[in-house]
């Protein structure tokens, strides 16, 4: 069985997407995922950016971020990397 990307629950469903139709493309984005070619780079900084927010959700978002490995722990917070600003979102059901 190949590799699940984290977040993939389509592919438990793979079977019934080919019934579904024989588009290639579907096919590879129900089975391998999706994966972004970026033209260049993001830019990598040495200077993490601070949390400024205190909302009382972000330090268990940012546990279940890292437990599907959708991010990772800086080991050294000087090396260089992409910084990105973490920020919450509401979903319908208000969580």
């Amino acid at each position: 069985m190949p590799e699940i990307p984290v977040g993939a629950r389509l592919f438990h469903f793979s079977n019934r997407w080919l019934q579904i139709t024989s588009d290639a493309w579907v096919h590879s984005l129900v089975t391998k995922g999706l994966t972004f070619q970026f033209e260049k780079r993001p830019p990598l900084s040495r200077v993490p950016i601070e949390l400024v927010s205190q909302h009382p959700h972000i330090p268990e978002s940012i546990l279940g971020l890292l437990e599907k490995q959708a991010v990772e722990r800086v080991q050294d917070p000087y090396s260089p990397g992409f910084y990105s600003r973490l920020f919450l979102v509401q979903k319908k059901n208000g969580s």
